[in-house]
């Protein structure tokens, strides 16, 4: 279990600070996400699938960042949003179900996910820097998005998951 995993360990599998952790519910998975936005997925104590998700382009570099990782209850998908991009990765084959990347707008405003949650149903949430909240389900299909005025920089439910 995670629990036996040493922090050094975590530690010294990234060149660079670890600033994100996340959990699986059943608590065989764990993502560690570093200041590079190199992530590392580990299932009972051994890395099994690594993401480099610098974008390909280096002037924006220093704007991206890890907001946001969540394991789905059921630990099958890791889902994660860095810089303007949200993926969902299969955790048995560690390949990207889908992702989302925003249209850019006047060809430099980028609307980038801030924060993410995950409904007891499997439904992803995410919070952008434009103030609007966004909803897909499990596979990938975008199923609403609203505007809420603000830009909310995290995002949690209640138990039941309606709010």
């Amino acid at each position: 279990m995670l629990a036996q995993l040493a922090q050094p360990e975590v530690l010294s599998a990234h060149e660079y600070p670890v600033m994100s952790l996340a959990f699986s519910a059943d608590g065989r998975w764990m993502a560690s996400g570093d200041t590079n936005r190199m992530v590392k997925l580990w299932k009972d104590g051994n890395v099994l699938h690594s993401f480099d998700l610098r974008s390909g382009d280096e002037k924006v570099w220093p704007t991206e960042r890890i907001r946001g990782m969540a394991f789905s209850s059921d630990s099958c998908r890791f889902f994660i949003a860095c810089g303007d991009h949200l993926r969902s990765i299969e955790l048995g084959s560690g390949e990207i179900d889908w992702e989302f990347v925003p249209r850019r707008r006047l060809c430099f405003l980028v609307v980038s996910p801030v924060a993410i949650a995950l409904r007891p149903n499997g439904a992803l949430l995410a919070a952008t820097n434009a103030g609007k909240l966004l909803e897909w389900n499990p596979e990938g299909k975008f199923l609403r998005g609203w505007t809420e005025g603000e830009c909310p920089t995290h995002l949690g439910l209640l138990a039941d998951g309606t709010r």
